[in-house]
């Protein structure tokens, strides 16, 4: 066991939405919800798939804290199950059962001036239906779980370069012919590998020997075998077999002899080292020596077996927000296609009681400092807004206002990230303390599930303050109810049993419903006095923030999911509707299913975890919650290594052309993946038309979080690609500055607290950097300039690498809010550029393009060549006005043909605009709308 106490935290699949959000956001998903799924199964632990997508980034599969991978497994290809649907058709449905077990220490702090030991934990994370080996085989830009072992394989780097003469039109890695290559006298180049292309070497030094794939292309027959003869005069011994070709050329020939009528092959270079056999003048060529450069390749990881579980004998240390993994494919039998399903799970073989206790004692000697979750208790007035409230005139703590239904505890970085106007500081007078009004709209609930929204209050000194170590308001329920007892629950709940059935099943239904967690799933959420609880209770329940954290909050000892055999599912067979004389074919899929699913029984013994099964289950989101800051990766600290370099020459009429290096990350999450458009457009901040138009042209810029600085500027961030001028002024430093207005808390958070700071010189913005790799004080313009450069320049190497500046660039407008603000903007400028005249004309624009291609064209042309759109737009309406003589500047005035007016317009003005790749990126966009 590592003596590493865990850190840092993550969510899974990158949500960084307030706590709460997070929470309720699961109540979308399909099929399982955390204590009980769909069906009314036991479920330890949460799903992700296409219901929670909307906040989450499924791409990627990240360990929520530091630890160490302790087991996995890995289906070479997904295992098939025979189901029906419900037309009683008969498919192949797949199910993943990729899994990754991770091992996590969980430490108290220490106390300053104490001997005694913080109590501890050591806790499980599971990560369940992960892709196959077969997807990482067939899309090599997959990126590898870094616990997989590097195999002996490695493969061609995406970023080498080189072109091969034989190869114009194909980037890859050289291959030399010997390894003793000097830029003063290069070995000559006899074939080419292009990006990606899986090898194998041997030897060392900065060439080594291909040994794998061997030979170049023209020497190799239609069965992939060398062949050929070549004259022995011309080759100089090495070793053995191994000589080296001692003229500038030599040819290799079909048959052993150099009559003129023999074909020739190919040729080699001079100092091409080859191995030959027989004897003669002509003797047989049976392989050609070729050499490539080491630091062009990168490690390919393979996992250690496919199918079977692996079980690391050293585990493999992995930080939160690492890759785990990708999510993989699942299909029941009411799926129409296989769709994607993350389960994830928390749990602890140790007596977990003992240590909470330890734990909310131990919090008593915790600094206030520590004390960072607020908690409003049940029956907390809720005063409704009114738009008169202000600093100068808060609500009153004497106002009627309506209780809420349950306690609430909220994290202060959720309370600090409020925008400025939803926060009310009131100062302590003679007669009364301090108070802190807070507007939390749609967080609280009454028992009757009416959101309520408004100001809270807390009174300072008065409204308590708790330690995440207090654990306050979790709960610990031991469980006692079989699976046989849970289904029959669960389908007498749902109306599923006949008055026959109800009638013999009864005794098990009772004895569920006297459980302690049906029992206290029911008081909180279920709507009825009968004792029973339905899943579209509990779903509609997981909705309301106060009610999902108190789930959350529920740690519960049972048998895990993955334990046990056949026979603990056969019980279930009769209610299944299966027997031997009329069986469920689904039902018998099903169980072969959780028997390949279940792993317990081969790890627990090498883990010290309960022969039994039984342990004690945590909601994973709420623990991650719990003692995270809210943000796992601040100031960009889990992006890693993704920076590359790219070359980018700048080619200017009248001007030398200038070559610029710099570093890029190109992002993960498209503006078509924001979680907030539909807000937006019900906020009347956005149109249906305006949300495609921008989605569409976002997609000739940037991610929401891609950041570059190649090119002359100092860099570039967002989906629109804002600017940062070598000065240190631009749309960004702006864009960044209006954030800070509208969210100082989330600014300070994000920006400041990682460097970063926005000031106002002359009218304008500007940013400065002030983290210790600037060195002392804070910088802009060349220097920052220069600062964000280094380490990518021409002689540079190693890439990718990180950038610590433009990290946290890159995790900071990511952020929800940021989003939200980037979005906006990209509509602003857009009508900004729809008010631009062509010079000469009185119309702007927006008159003349009323397509969505029409209007995306213009916002193209202004977010990247801003001054030249009046122009352009000038040229191409003079273009089409003398295509049809006597046609009106006013597009207004262009009667029945105006929509083919426009679209000849949109043909002469996409592809002519004066900008880079006017005709790709008008291509892009006319295949998009």
């Amino acid at each position: 066991m590592t003596e590493q106490t865990l850190k840092s935290w993550s969510h899974p699949l990158g949500d960084r939405s307030n706590p709460l959000v997070q929470l309720t956001n699961l109540a979308e998903a399909v099929g399982g919800y955390y204590p009980l799924g769909r069906n009314g199964f036991w479920h330890g632990g949460i799903h992700f798939d296409p219901g929670t997508d909307a906040r989450t980034d499924a791409t990627h599969v990240r360990c929520i804290a530091d630890g160490e991978v302790v087991a996995y497994r890995i289906d070479s290809e997904y295992p098939l199950s025979t189901l029906y649907n419900v037309s009683n058709e008969a498919f192949q449905a797949p199910f993943a059962t990729g899994f990754v077990l991770v091992r996590h220490r969980l430490q108290a702090p220490k106390i300053e001036g104490s001997e005694a030991a913080p109590p501890e934990l050591t806790f499980y994370s599971l990560y369940l239906h992960l892709k196959d080996w077969a997807a990482y085989q067939q899309d090599e830009s997959l990126a590898r779980p870094a616990f997989w072992p590097e195999g002996a394989e490695l493969r061609v780097k995406q970023t080498v370069k080189d072109i091969f003469v034989g190869k114009p039109n194909t980037r890859g890695l050289n291959v030399r012919c010997r390894a003793d290559h000097s830029h003063a006298h290069p070995a000559p180049v006899i074939d080419l590998l292009e990006r990606g292309t899986t090898v194998t070497i041997s030897g060392d030094g900065a060439f080594r020997k291909l040994e794998s794939p061997r030979g170049p292309t023209s020497l190799r027959g239609e069965d992939g075998a060398l062949r050929g003869y070549l004259s022995f005069q011309h080759l100089a011994p090495i070793e053995g077999e191994l000589y080296r070709v001692n003229s500038s050329s030599l040819n290799v020939r079909a048959e052993p002899n150099s009559n003129a009528g023999t074909a020739i092959l190919g040729r080699l270079p001079r100092g091409a080292e080859v191995t030959v056999s027989g004897e003669g003048d002509f003797r047989k060529l049976e392989s050609v020596n070729q050499y490539v450069h080491f630091a062009s390749l990168e490690g390919q990881r393979e996992p250690q077996a496919q199918d079977s579980v692996v079980i690391l004998g050293t585990p493999a240390a992995i930080k939160a927000g690492e890759l785990i993994g990708h999510i993989g494919d699942t299909q029941d039998p009411d799926d129409a296609h296989p769709q994607y399903r993350l389960h994830v799970e928390v749990f602890s073989g140790q007596n977990v009681e003992t240590f909470i206790r330890n734990c909310r004692d131990w919090a008593k000697d915790l600094p206030e400092s520590g004390r960072t979750w607020l908690k409003f208790a049940k029956g907390t007035p809720v005063i409704a807004h009114q738009d008169s409230f202000n600093a100068s005139q808060p609500p009153s703590p004497t106002a009627a206002g309506t209780p809420t239904g349950t306690d609430l505890l909220l994290p202060k970085s959720l309370l600090n990230g409020l925008r400025a106007e939803f926060k009310i500081k009131v100062p302590a007078t003679g007669s009364e303390k301090a108070r802190n009004w807070y507007r939390l709209d749609g967080l609280f609930n009454t028992a009757e599930f009416t959101p309520l929204d408004g100001w809270v209050c807390e009174e300072v000194g008065v409204t308590p303050w708790f330690n995440p170590w207090s654990w306050e308001g979790y709960e610990l329920i031991y469980n006692d109810s079989t699976p046989r007892e849970e289904l029959a629950y669960s389908m007498s709940a749902a109306h599923q049993l006949d008055e026959q059935q109800q009638e013999r099943y009864l005794p098990f239904i009772e004895q569920a419903k006297k459980g302690p967690l049906h029992k206290r799933l029911h008081d909180l959420v279920a709507d009825g006095d009968d004792g029973m609880l339905t899943s579209d209770e509990l779903q509609a329940g997981l909705r309301f923030p106060a009610i999902a954290q108190l789930i959350s909050q529920l740690i519960i000892h049972y048998e895990n999911e993955w334990f046990g055999g056949p026979q603990k599912w056969d019980q279930l067979d009769d209610l299944m509707g299966h027997s031997g004389s009329t069986p469920n074919p689904n039902w018998v899929a099903s169980k072969e299913r959780m028997r390949k699913l279940g792993w317990w029984g081969e790890v627990a013994a090498g883990l010290g975890l309960p022969e039994s099964g039984e342990v004690y289950h945590f909601h994973p989101i709420a623990l991650t919650l719990k003692f995270d800051k809210l943000d796992a990766c601040a100031c960009g600290c889990c992006l890693g290594k993704v920076f590359s370099r790219y070359r980018w020459v700048r080619v200017r009429t009248n001007h030398p052309d200038t070559t610029y290096y710099g570093p890029v990350y190109h992002g993960t999450k498209k503006l078509d993946s924001f979680a907030g458009w539909s807000d937006l457009v019900a906020a009347g901040k956005a149109t249906d038309d305006e949300r495609q138009i921008v989605i569409a042209m976002s997609s000739n810029e940037g991610a929401l979080d891609a950041v570059q600085a190649w090119d002359w500027q100092t860099f570039s961030a967002g989906a629109m690609q804002k600017t940062v001028t070598p000065e240190g002024f631009g749309e960004f430093p702006q864009q960044i500055y209006e954030f800070k207005v509208e969210n100082p808390g989330i600014y300070d958070e994000l920006f400041s607290q990682c460097g970063w700071t926005i000031e106002r010189e002359s009218g304008k913005a500007r940013i400065y950097y002030s983290l210790p790799e600037a060195g002392a004080g804070k910088i802009t313009g060349e220097e920052l300039y220069d600062l964000i450069k280094l380490g990518f320049q021409q002689g540079d190497t190693g890439f990718p690498k990180e950038s610590k500046p433009l990290a946290s660039i890159a995790h900071a407008i990511l952020h929800e809010s940021f989003q939200s603000k980037q979005v906006v903007d990209f509509i602003a400028r857009m009508h900004a550029a729809l008010n631009k005249k062509p010079v000469g004309y009185s119309h702007p624009a927006s008159d003349f393009f009323k397509s969505r291609l029409g209007r995306a064209l213009v916002l193209d042309h202004d977010v990247n060549a801003p001054g030249n759109v009046t122009g352009d737009l000038k040229r191409a309406v003079d273009r089409l006005r003398q295509q049809h003589p006597g046609l009106s500047e006013d597009p207004n005035a262009w009667g029945v043909n105006r929509t083919q007016y426009e679209e000849e317009l949109v043909e002469i003005y996409g592809p002519s605009r004066h900008m880079n790749h006017a005709q790709e990126r008008y291509n892009h966009l006319r295949g998009l709308l």
